[in-house]
């Protein structure tokens, strides 16, 4: 199952004739009916109308407000989730919000990052770096929202 990401509206749509989920929440996927607005697009399972799976890898943010983790993981996860049909993205607790969540994919056919708008994930990868950023109010305010 084809599902597209427009990075000017920032969403994830379908170009299918389908009620398609995706996502922890199970959000219906727009469908739009013209797939050139795609920034990319990625070849994912189709499982009961449920596209994925949805991986949101956590991480953690240093001071200059860039992400701190282990990025050669980040990027091989993502290679072999490609390949196996599915999607991550790599978030820290400050980029989650009510209805979805600021984060990176990373995009291995163009070999770069690119910034994203997610739904809730359906499996989150806690892959915070510092045990004591695991006690800042964000990341428990986070874990509280799921």
């Amino acid at each position: 199952m084809k599902v597209h990401y427009d990075s000017r509206a920032a969403c994830w749509f379908q170009t299918d004739n389908n009620n398609l989920t995706f996502g922890g929440e199970k959000k219906q996927l727009i469908q739009k009916m013209d797939n050139r607005i795609s920034t990319f697009s990625l070849d994912l399972n189709l499982i009961n109308n449920h596209a994925g799976p949805l991986i949101g890898i956590l991480a953690g943010r240093k001071l200059d407000s860039s992400l701190t983790g282990n990025g050669d993981l980040f990027i091989k996860l993502q290679e072999v989730l490609v390949n196996l049909g599915g999607v991550s993205f790599v978030f820290t607790p400050e980029d989650a919000r009510k209805e979805d969540i600021d984060g990176y994919l990373y995009h291995p056919e163009e070999k770069k990052w690119l910034k994203i708008k997610a739904p809730y994930p359906d499996v989150v990868y806690n892959r915070t770096p510092f045990r004591k950023l695991e006690e800042a109010n964000a990341f428990k305010a986070s874990f509280k929202a799921w």
